[in-house]
């Protein structure tokens, strides 16, 4: 029983210290897009280019509209870990 609770504690431990490792993009964004069953969001040409290589992956296809506004300013909200960096 104690290793069962130790081990739980460690794993939650583990799961907490690697998503703290994760921050937010921050670069421009250049295109938007819809995921099937979730809101619009935005991303900047490196996590587009990912986006849709997972589509693809899965088999479905994802609609890309670039972003022409000339005061945008909005970022991308996508999380990367220090592997990406």
């Amino acid at each position: 029983m104690f290793l069962q609770k130790w081990l739980i504690n460690q794993s939650k431990t583990l799961a907490g210290d690697l998503m703290s490792e994760f921050k937010v993009c921050g670069m421009k964004s250049f295109v938007k897009y819809t995921w099937p069953g979730q809101k619009e969001t935005t991303a900047c040409l490196v996590h587009a280019t990912m986006v849709v290589k997972l589509a693809n992956a899965m088999g479905f296809k994802v609609n890309m509209l670039p972003i022409y506004e000339v005061d945008h300013h909005e970022t991308c909200q996508h999380e990367i870990n220090p592997v990406e960096n």
